[in-house]
């Protein structure tokens, strides 16, 4: 219980901190880090469909290898 208090009180100390930093950025600087998370964020959601793909080959690739073993020792 007392950890997990510690670690709340640590990560508000960290929000708070990092409020402090954004209030004293320039607002060009703001803009630049949105548009950096905004470009990674469309990255993420462009590279799922990709990810899904190349699970569904190995799960393909891997069926077909314990298909092949069983083959293998059934002989």
């Amino acid at each position: 219980m007392i950890k997990n208090s510690r670690k709340g009180i640590f990560m508000f100390l960290a929000f708070k901190r990092a409020g402090a930093g954004i209030r004293s950025m320039s607002p060009s600087t703001i803009r630049e880090i949105i548009v950096i998370a905004v470009i990674l964020i469309i990255a993420v959601l462009l590279s799922i469909p990709q990810f899904k793909e190349d699970r569904e080959g190995l799960r393909i690739w891997e069926e077909a290898q314990r298909n092949a073993e069983a083959a293998q020792s059934a002989e």
